[in-house]
């Protein structure tokens, strides 16, 4: 999909749409992971999931528009987000690892609060170590394979 987006087969497509396409693919797949955990199943959303690829679709498109027309602080924050997307991918799972032993053992925080930890601090605390990390010529290179 994001070769797709690249060679911007998605352009006539009005911005609108790709508002309420990712809101809407946001939305439908929160909703049925919600429901998924008032089951018995242990199921949970992950990368390959149909949700996950059309709402990706939408805001990659979407961020790809904003960076023909954005200012420049906001150009280098996307840029280097992407740059770095690889890396912030593997850092990531180790990084919830880490926050979820904590909030198992010492916070117990459940439900929707867990899943907002989860998601901000690791990233947040993953673009921080890889900050940190990259500054090593050969870490950025063959570890995180970051290219300037």
């Amino acid at each position: 999909m994001g070769y797709w987006i690249s060679k911007e087969v998605m352009k006539k497509i009005k911005s609108a749409f790709l508002y309420f396409g990712f809101s809407a693919g946001l939305l439908l797949t929160t909703a049925f992971q919600c429901w998924i955990y008032s089951t018995p199943s242990d199921y949970s959303i992950r990368y390959a999931d149909v949700g996950i690829l059309v709402t990706s679709t939408f805001l990659f498109e979407i961020i790809r528009r904003k960076k023909e027309s954005s200012e420049s602080k906001k150009q280098k924050a996307i840029t280097y987000i992407s740059k770095i997307s690889f890396a912030i991918y593997f850092v990531h799972i180790c990084v919830m690892t880490g926050i979820n032993a904590i909030t198992d053992n010492y916070i117990h925080v459940t439900g929707y609060f867990e899943f907002a930890i989860l998601s901000a601090l690791s990233f947040v605390i993953s673009i921080m170590v890889i900050w940190i990390f990259s500054k090593n010529r050969i870490m950025k290179q063959y570890l995180f394979l970051i290219k300037d």
